[in-house]
């Protein structure tokens, strides 16, 4: 009989090495349970092994008497391997206890100090209105609660965001937002941030200076398109942010008409990034049984892989990590996938020049730079070679080119004739003549000469050299006349034919159809315009019909074009236009449709499958709540039918990414951070940014960090409510030398974020172990690492 812990362990030992003989079992009796770390070549079915173990189990129980017998996880691994290929718990209790999902929304309770006034005031129910109100009201939990109130100058009429007006009740006030009475009344001394979203600017403009003269401290939001007064306003006010709800979206409906490929532009410190989507094909060899960690690189971040419906997920090498999940945005898949057939890969990255990854160089880095590329011949010979084809690319070039080396000849020549043939010529005379003569002054020299002195020969000469010389003035005179009358009677040139195939049609000219059209005139995407409206015409190099848009579409090749962008102001016009070019095109032809009612695009995927309805309205609200949390929005674009925004963070004394780690952030808030700025300028000729930034990095007051963010991630952040990590168990036998150990202990602080002098005494104390609260990425970046410098086993308890 067992009744005791010493007996436990030899008796449960022996049991296993009678079913599983090659099996070398390293022990070990927690507070947690026993866990048994197995190490062999062959392995056991675990579900056999499971049912052997809790029938064992059991018996044990049985005999044990008033001793309960702890419970048993077992992880199998083959030899040098860091993590368990599987693993098997009884009783059954423990095993639910360890692939329990982790609950993200969760309320986690806020310390007092930390909590915030959140009352937010919205003037103005309009489309954009509706569509703040209902992104603000989902920020509030009971550990985070939200006052919202809304100004109208009367009763709304229409409400496009279904159950707001049940929700509004006594939270809509009617009057005024510019008056201060109104804005007293609505709350104005203890609001946290007021939206000013009405249809009229100055409007806007009007009300956001008397609620700073109310409140010196009440953030401002405000919409406008007015880039100049936003910029004085910002600089006067104070706590003021702009934004134009037409141009915020347009980068999601120009790129969702590209179909996959590039999800979102931003630009950060003059550097350009780009999100983008790519489906695994089987003629992607780049991508072939590469491990998901390995595609995040220094100019690139892989944040989301969503494996094909269809087939199953891709078999996991080690037991020990949680399962993909679904409901997450970002950072879904398990640490060891393996990217494979059908997986649909999103990562952000650099396309162009600028800052770089490493930082922008200083001012002397620049100036050196210059130097040398100045005094390097190679530098020179590429130049010139440049300058040639240059000048030999238009005719017109090369003969100023030839015309300027024969006059230079004929001076040369003049300059001579006239030295040594004249009486009482001086060098400096003769070469001031030879230029007089190339302008046509032939009288100008020999009118004051005595023709007897001069030879006949030098003088025919010299006027043969005038007459070149009038010639070719003429013809460059005849040159500049032509560029003259070209630019002069420019409107009488056509505009270009139509594209007959792979390009973009654009259905509507107003405020957001022409940002959508700058977009895709910026990556050189083929574009048709179509408006039935004269009041905008786009410029003669853009392919543009005018008319009925029904009536319209076919004359644009719609046959043979990629994808139509409807984006007119009557959704039912883009609806009618939607369902006609379905039927019309002949291949698969892209829809993106803007329509104004959230309902309705959500129904449209059953009516166009494939077609992608976005409201602008809608996009744009999430920027303007993101906005009013005090958030510096960059850009946003969409990903799995959700607004992902691109959120410029300032840390500071209070906030709640102040102390954490890039992991903690990643991983327990649910967002990806793309670029880090640490407080100060420069580290001797560096500056303290990085794009893509590593785990490791600790947030400070006054560092810069922007992320992309989903409106539930901002909402975690605002909230304080991380995801926590688990807790993992961490064996390593001994160093082989004092560098190893030292590159280990960094390793392990670096990483998992503990002290650095607990990290120095468990590798001392080696062969040992330690506990370490760690998220599944964070883990296996642990373990990969550590591996190639000692022995260890990473498991979770």
């Amino acid at each position: 009989m067992v009744q005791s812990r010493e007996h436990f362990i030899p008796a449960f030992g022996q049991w296993l090495r009678e079913i599983w003989p090659d099996a070398t079992v390293a022990w070990e009796l927690t507070h947690h349970g026993l866990y048994g770390w197995i190490t062999a070549q062959n392995f056991p079915e675990p579900e056999a092994l499971n049912q052997q173990l809790g029938d064992y189990w059991i018996s044990l129980r049985s005999r044990s008497g008033s001793w309960p017998p702890p419970p048993v996880t077992l992880f199998a691994a083959g030899p040098d391997e860091a993590f368990p290929r599987w693993q098997v718990r009884h009783p059954p209790l423990a095993l639910q206890r360890l692939h329990r999902p982790l609950d993200p929304g969760g309320d986690t309770e806020i310390p007092s100090e930390m909590r915030l006034a959140n009352h937010f005031i919205i003037c103005g129910l309009g489309s954009l209105g509706q569509y703040c109100y209902d992104c603000l009201q989902q920020f509030a939990t009971p550990a985070f609660p939200v006052q919202l109130t809304a100004i109208e100058v009367s009763q709304p009429g229409a409400w496009e965001v279904q159950g707001i007006a049940d929700t509004l009740g006594a939270n809509l006030m009617i009057g005024d937002c510019r008056q201060a009475s109104v804005l007293e009344q609505a709350g104005i001394g203890d609001c946290r941030a007021i939206l000013l979203v009405t249809s009229d600017e100055a409007t806007n403009v009007a009300a956001a200076i008397a609620a700073r003269r109310l409140n010196p401290n009440v953030h401002l939001v405000v919409r406008s398109a007015r880039q100049n007064l936003n910029h004085l306003l910002q600089e006067k006010l104070g706590r003021f942010v702009a934004l134009n709800p037409t141009e915020l979206p347009a980068p999601s409906f120009a790129l969702a008409g590209l179909g996959e490929g590039t999800l979102g532009l931003f630009t950060i410190n003059d550097q350009q990034l780009r999100v983008v989507e790519q489906r695994i094909t089987a003629t992607d060899s780049r991508f072939a049984g590469i491990n998901a960690h390995q595609w995040s690189r220094r100019q690139q971040r892989l944040f989301s892989i969503f494996e094909p419906v269809n087939n199953p997920q891709t078999p996991s090498r080690y037991a020990c990590f949680f399962p993909a999940s679904e409901s997450r945005i970002f950072h879904q898949w398990r640490p060891d996938h393996i990217l494979g057939l059908g997986d649909r890969l999103v990562w952000a990255e650099l396309v162009s020049g600028g800052v770089g990854v490493q930082g922008a160089r200083s001012t002397t880095g620049a100036r050196r730079k210059f130097l040398r590329q100045l005094l390097n011949p190679w530098s020179w010979e590429q130049k010139l070679k440049a300058s040639w084809a240059w000048l030999r690319g238009e005719e017109r070039r090369w003969l100023i080119v030839r015309g300027l080396g024969l006059g230079s000849v004929l001076w040369g020549i003049s300059t001579l004739l006239l030295r040594f043939n004249v009486p009482h010529m001086t060098w400096q005379k003769a070469f001031f003549s030879g230029f007089i003569l190339l302008l046509g002054g032939f009288g100008d020299v020999f009118g004051g000469l005595e023709p007897e002195d001069i030879p006949f020969w030098v003088m025919a000469f010299c006027l043969l050299v005038t007459l070149m010389a009038l010639l070719f003035i003429l013809g460059v005179l005849g040159l500049v006349t032509e560029q003259l009358l070209q630019s002069r009677f420019s409107f009488l040139k056509r505009r270009p034919p139509l594209p007959q195939a792979g390009h973009v049609i654009l259905v509507g000219f107003g405020r957001l159809g022409q940002q959508v059209a700058d977009i895709l005139l910026t990556i050189r995407q083929p574009l048709v315009i179509i408006s039935d409206s004269g009041e905008n015409i786009p410029p003669l190099t853009i392919p543009y019909l005018s008319g009925d848009v029904i009536q319209t579409m076919e004359a644009a090749n719609l046959a043979t074009a990629k994808s139509i962008i409807l984006t007119n102001e009557d959704q039912m016009l883009n609806l009618e236009a939607a369902l006609i070019a379905r039927d019309q095109a002949q291949g698969d032809l892209g829809l993106v449709i803007r329509t104004f009612d959230q309902l309705l695009s959500e129904n449209l995927g059953d009516l166009l499958p494939g077609a992608r309805s976005l409201c602008a309205y809608a996009l744009a609200a999430e920027a303007f709540a993101a906005a009013a949390l005090g958030e510096n929005v960059l850009g946003l674009f969409r990903l799995q039918d959700r607004t992902i925004l691109v959120t410029d963070y300032q840390v500071t004394m209070g906030d709640t990414l102040l102390g954490l780690g890039l992991a903690e952030v990643a991983y327990g808030y649910g967002v990806v951070p793309i670029f880090y700025e640490k407080q100060g300028k420069t580290i001797g000729d560096e500056r303290k940014q990085k794009f893509f930034p590593t785990d490791d990095m600790i947030l400070g007051t006054g560092d810069r960090l922007v992320v992309l963010a989903s409106i539930q991630g901002l909402q975690r952040i605002e909230q304080g409510k991380l995801i926590p990590p688990r807790l993992w168990r961490l064996w390593a036998d001994a160093p082989l030398s004092s560098e190893v150990a030292l590159d280990a202990g960094n390793i392990l602080t670096n990483i998992s974020g503990c002290h650095l002098n607990q990290a120095r005494d468990f590798i001392q104390s080696l062969p040992g172990t330690i506990e370490l609260k760690l998220y599944d990425h964070q883990a296996y970046r642990l373990g990969q690492q550590l591996s190639h410098l000692l022995t260890i086993r990473l498991y979770p308890v």
